[in-house]
């Protein structure tokens, strides 16, 4: 089970793919960990890499040892793709970063729908929610038995799915639909590009 927040998953389409590339049979949803720790990150990387540039019209803004950063010249939407295998939306929302050991912690606080088929697990959180309010977000993570595939676990301190009234009705067996505040870790020689005040897309 993966937990598709940002920073700690990738989703590795198979549109992304072309002769040369990487193993059809690698494409699918990744913990980042694991496709850093796998032999495809960087085949990922190139493919990512080449079909932002090459068919969505992305500009290369600097490439590092580790990291190429791309914008598109209409949105202004910056993307950063690691040789690694690792990407990060580079756009968050106003407020100042928590400066943390290498980089700095962004906040995001955005809807979440999750569905499981550990309808008890859902439950658990569902509970959570109506009565108090909050969720821890590592606090699944343990139920999930995902707790030690987390990159940077200090982007997760404090972060929690947060009850949304707007958001109950569509609640069910097996699935809840909540806010989630949490945190993204970005590099230090990532920070002059980030770009703060847009709407993440």
């Amino acid at each position: 089970m993966v937990l598709e927040l940002e920073g700690q998953f990738e989703k590795l389409d198979s549109f992304y793919l072309e002769d040369g590339g990487p193993p059809p049979e690698t494409a699918g949803i990744w913990h980042r960990r694991c496709l850093e720790e796998s032999p495809h990150g960087e085949a990922w990387y190139r493919a990512r890499l080449r079909n932002h540039v090459a068919v969505r019209r992305y500009v290369e803004v600097v490439t590092t040892s580790a990291w190429t950063v791309v914008r598109h010249p209409r949105t202004g939407e910056t993307l950063a793709f690691a040789r690694a295998g690792a990407s990060l939306s580079l756009t968050f929302a106003e407020g100042r970063p928590r400066i943390v050991a290498g980089g700095a912690i962004h906040r995001v606080d955005e809807e979440y729908n999750l569905e499981l088929d550990d309808r008890d697990a859902i439950t658990v959180v569902q509970d959570a929610l109506t009565s108090v309010g909050v969720f821890p977000v590592f606090a699944l993570l343990e139920v999930l038995g995902v707790a030690d595939r987390v990159v940077h676990p200090e982007a997760l301190e404090g972060a929690v799915f947060r009850f949304d009234r707007s958001l109950h009705d569509e609640w069910q067996p097996g699935f809840v639909s909540a806010r989630v505040e949490y945190g993204v870790f970005v590099p230090d020689e990532l920070a002059p590009h980030v770009v703060r005040g847009r709407t993440r897309g």
